[in-house]
């Protein structure tokens, strides 16, 4: 997906996008068509910078299990949800009741329309 500079950029932006909202702590989930519970993390504002632990990836796009990862172990209780993704051959997610406090952060695909919340899009290579 991304390396080096690239992956350098998207975790500044995922910083910068987390941090400025002044959100005490952050639930960071990976997917593709399923959670990987072992890639789960809870990151503390006052961190100064976030890494990723190693992750497993499949491909694929499932928006809905983070979804419902998010309301049976979080209960829905966010403040702000955040999907990176190319958006490619993603399904149709049932709105949940934080849509006001997502964002979609979307690369490489500037004809995908986000189902709810905001979107940002770039272009992979400017990442």
């Amino acid at each position: 997906m991304f390396v080096g500079d690239r992956f350098d950029k998207v975790l500044g932006d995922v910083n910068d996008i987390i941090f400025s909202k002044k959100i005490k702590e952050i639930t960071v989930i990976f997917f593709d068509t399923s959670v990987d519970p072992g890639s789960v993390q809870t990151i503390k504002r006052g961190q100064k910078v976030w890494r990723p632990k190693p992750i497993k990836a499949g491909g694929g796009t499932y928006f809905q299990p983070p979804l419902d990862w998010i309301k049976h172990n979080l209960k829905d209780a966010v403040n702000l949800v955040v999907f990176i993704s190319d958006g490619a051959n993603a399904d149709t997610v049932h709105r949940p009741k934080y849509a006001n406090k997502f964002i979609w952060l979307i690369y490489d695909d500037f004809n995908w329309k986000q189902p709810f919340g905001k979107v940002i899009k770039t272009n992979s290579g400017d990442m």
